[in-house]
C-alpha cells in the first residue's frame, strides 16, 4: 500500500465516522446537492423553489465555514436568489452527473460556471459591501453544493494539494483547468474503488473531496501539534 493510499483510506474513515453522526455537517452537502438535483429534474422551476436553492445554499455554505469572517455575513439569502438563474441554466445541466468520463470531458463547462458565478458574485457583492473580490473557496464551494463536479478549494483542500505536490503526485493546487484534469486521475487512480457510505450517491468530485479534506486537516493540526512542541 503507498503512503498516498494509507492516507486516503484514514481521511475516508474519518468522513464514515463524521457521516454517521446525528445532524453531521458532512450531511449539509448532501442536503444541498439533493435538493439542486430535484430542482433540476423539474420543468420548470418557479421562484418558491429558487427561494429553497438558495436556502439550501446558504445553510451549507453556513456549515461548512463560508460565514466566519467573511463579507457573505453582509448578504442574507435574497441576495443568492441571484445566481439562481446561472446555477439553473442548462446549459450546465451537464454537469450533474456521476460518470467519471462525463465529468472528465466536460471540465471546460465547469470553468465557465466559475467565470460566470465569480462575476454575478462579484457584483453582489460590490452592490451591498461597496467592493469586489470573490474568492475561488467560495465559488468552489457553490459549485460543488449545487453540481458536485469540482473540489472545494479552501485551505485544507489546498494543504492537502500542497503535500501532493511534494509528492510529485500533482503540479497544481489552484481551481484551473488542469487542476481538475489530474484530480480525476487521481480518483481513477486511487479512489474510484474505495466505498465510503453505502447507499450514498457522491459525486467523483465530492469523493475527492472528502479525501482532501480530511487529509488536509490532519496535516494541518500535525503542524500545529507540532508548533507547541
Amino acid at each position: 500500500m503507498t503512503t498516498i493510499d494509507k492516507e486516503l483510506d484514514e481521511a475516508i474513515n474519518k468522513y464514515k465516522y463524521d457521516f454517521e453522526k446525528n445532524y453531521s455537517r458532512e450531511k449539509s452537502w448532501n442536503l444541498c446537492y439533493e435538493a439542486f438535483r430535484q430542482f433540476r429534474r423539474m420543468k420548470r422551476i418557479g421562484e418558491e423553489e429558487k427561494k429553497n436553492a438558495s436556502l439550501e445554499l446558504c445553510a451549507y455554505l453556513a456549515s461548512f465555514g463560508m460565514y466566519r469572517n467573511s463579507a457573505l455575513l453582509a448578504i442574507n439569502y435574497m441576495g443568492f436568489l441571484e445566481i439562481m438563474p446561472i446555477l439553473f441554466d442548462k446549459k450546465y445541466y451537464c454537469l450533474d452527473s456521476l460518470d467519471v468520463e462525463v465529468c472528465c470531458n466536460n471540465i471546460s463547462i465547469v470553468c465557465e460556471l466559475k467565470e460566470d458565478l465569480k462575476r454575478e458574485m462579484n457584483r453582489i457583492k460590490e452592490k451591498s459591501h461597496g467592493s469586489k473580490g470573490i474568492t475561488d473557496t467560495l465559488v468552489s464551494k457553490i459549485i460543488m453544493g449545487a453540481y458536485g463536479c469540482t473540489v472545494a478549494y479552501d485551505d485544507n483542500v489546498r494543504k492537502a494539494l500542497s503535500e501532493l505536490r511534494q509528492k510529485e503526485i500533482v503540479k497544481f493546487t489552484s481551481f484551473r483547468h488542469e487542476s481538475l484534469e489530474e484530480l480525476y486521475n487521481l480518483y481513477n487512480s486511487n479512489i474510484v474503488n474505495k466505498e465510503f457510505v453505502k447507499g450514498d450517491s457522491l459525486t467523483p468530485m465530492r469523493k475527492i473531496d472528502i479525501c482532501l479534506w480530511y487529509y488536509g486537516d490532519k496535516l494541518n493540526r500535525d503542524a500545529k501539534k507540532g508548533k507547541v512542541v
